[in-house]
């Protein structure tokens, strides 16, 4: 009987293993939670235990929703609930998701990835209560979502082709330029400013709101940018096609944060985007990240106090 239980158990430890081995060898091919999710109920229980944020978001399986300005971005027919995708070419599933927060449409993107870990991103930014709408499109070897939606403030429908890029999704650019930034400088509501130079140096002056990290108030700072996080800031201003953003994006109301960017480049020529609410666009949303990535993540030195020159002595 002991030998018998001995082999059972055995036989149970090599299923184990098996089993184990035939799961890692599924992450290993690209397969992860998202490939088996095909209804609404089992998309919202993914939400709700990724993001807290969301435990009301339900999907919208009918598209119908409440707000009549959703029939003036065309054919919801054309659009589905769920869709599925490999957005950031990393091998695994994607979802792409239309449903609702309290009857406000909600577009939301679950992003596979290794270890069967998944974060979720929220597209209609604008949190406008006029309606957006999502759909996947492929193209050659790539993937885009259409965007629908309403700006703040408008009655007016607008639409973006967006692609996944630098982490997050931004405006599809095809003809990508390259500028030769000079400096960039950049204010983020009276929290700190930074000043970025060709050489990579850098100066970071912290007020008396910066509460990011305890020890940068009221003082000034300076680094030196490391080439990867430089090249890549560099990388999304050309994409973004900088010099024709607009100068003022505003969502409206007084409590909402903003950036000032000003970049000098091409000899001596001078761009400012001012962006209350920093949802401006979706490529000048991931600038704003990089920036505050940048102050704080970045290794900064107290700048010494400049020597004061002697005055001369008086003799009387």
């Amino acid at each position: 009987m002991k030998r018998i239980s001995v082999l059972t158990c055995i036989c149970l430890l090599i299923t184990d293993l098996v089993i184990a081995q035939d799961g890692r060898k599924n992450i290993a091919n690209g397969f992860n939670k998202l490939d088996s999710v095909s209804t609404a109920e089992g998309v919202e229980a993914i939400v709700s235990q990724v993001d807290k944020r969301y435990v009301k978001f339900r999907v919208s399986t009918s598209l119908n929703f409440e707000l009549d300005h959703c029939k003036s971005l065309g054919d919801i027919n054309q659009f589905k609930a769920i869709s599925k995708a490999d957005f950031d070419k990393n091998g695994y599933t994607d979802l792409l998701v239309v449903g609702i927060v309290d009857k406000i449409p909600t577009i939301l993107t679950l992003m596979g990835s290794s270890e069967n870990k998944i974060s979720v991103n929220i597209l209609s930014r604008w949190r406008s209560r006029r309606c957006s709408i999502a759909k996947a499109v492929t193209e050659d070897e790539d993937t885009f979502i259409e965007l629908k939606y309403f700006r703040p403030y408008s009655q007016m429908p607008d639409s973006a082709k967006l692609i996944f890029k630098f982490g997050d999704f931004v405006e599809y650019n095809p003809k990508t330029r390259r500028y030769n930034v000079e400096k960039i400088e950049y204010k983020f509501n009276d929290a700190f400013a930074l000043e970025i130079n060709t050489n990579r140096k850098a100066s970071l002056k912290a007020t008396e709101y910066n509460t990011l990290r305890s020890d940068y108030f009221n003082a000034k700072y300076i680094g030196r940018i490391d080439v990867a996080r430089y090249e890549e800031l560099l990388s999304i201003l050309d994409y973004s096609d900088f010099p024709s953003l607009q100068n003022q994006y505003d969502i409206g109301g007084s409590h909402f944060s903003s950036g000032i960017l000003k970049i000098t480049y091409n000899n001596g020529l001078v761009k400012i985007i001012v962006d209350h609410g920093l949802i401006g666009t979706f490529a000048l949303n991931r600038i704003h990240d990089k920036m505050v990535a940048i102050r704080t993540n970045q290794e900064w030195k107290l700048e010494a106090p400049k020597a004061l020159i002697p005055l001369p002595s008086v003799s009387n």
